[in-house]
């Protein structure tokens, strides 16, 4: 199946309990939190999405949707058919395993990367982590090719949009970043390393 820019694959509260398997791009993970949403993860090729519903049989917990710039690809299995493989094959229950401990154990690192930090910290620790794993180096600079708002970054690293903005503009005036159009694109991996560190201060 493939999946436009935007369009949903899971939509929270709902009671269906498929799980798909993505073959290419990438997916933002999203919760409802008053009348906004917050960006709980972003997952890409090789990652399960909707298996917490067919594991536990509740309904979804977050929205899934595509968020690259090229269509997402996904393997659609229905909660029958995703046991079935898992019941069969002791690799695939392993890997199903290891996917959702690998999950957990991504949240709990969070929580620690997050706390007791400043707004600019936060938010060069998220940029880092999103040009590491979604990152493409294109003439010295790394493109994070991902449809993120200013909003969702910030609600990731438990902070305001307001916060969110102007420590984004903090690391570009520092020459460290550049963003637009909801793009983000690392100009100065160690310098955004130091500031992720703490080991420099943008005021």
């Amino acid at each position: 199946m493939s999946f436009a820019a935007d369009e949903v694959l899971v939509d929270e509260d709902a009671v269906d309990d498929d799980v798909f398997l993505l073959v290419s791009s990438y997916v933002k993970v999203t919760g409802r939190l008053g009348r906004h949403d917050a960006l709980l993860a972003v997952r890409g090729a090789g990652d399960l999405v909707g298996e917490f519903a067919a594991i536990d049989g509740n309904p979804r917990s977050a929205t899934v949707r595509a968020c690259g710039r090229r269509p997402v690809v996904a393997v659609r299995l229905s909660a029958e058919s995703f046991w079935a493989v898992v019941g069969r094959d002791r690799a695939a229950a392993k890997l199903v395993a290891s996917i959702v401990a690998g999950k957990a154990r991504a949240s709990n690192r969070r929580r620690v990367d997050y706390t007791g930090v400043g707004p600019p910290v936060r938010v060069a620790r998220l940029v880092r982590e999103l040009a590491e794993l979604y990152g493409t180096e294109v003439a010295g600079s790394m493109v994070i090719g991902l449809d993120l708002t200013q909003l969702e970054l910030g609600s990731f690293v438990g902070v305001t949009r307001a916060t969110a903005e102007r420590a984004l503009r903090q690391l570009r005036e520092a020459g460290l970043l550049e963003t637009g159009g909801r793009r983000l694109v690392v100009r100065d991996q160690a310098g955004l390393d130091e500031v992720a560190a703490g080991l420099r201060s943008l005021g």
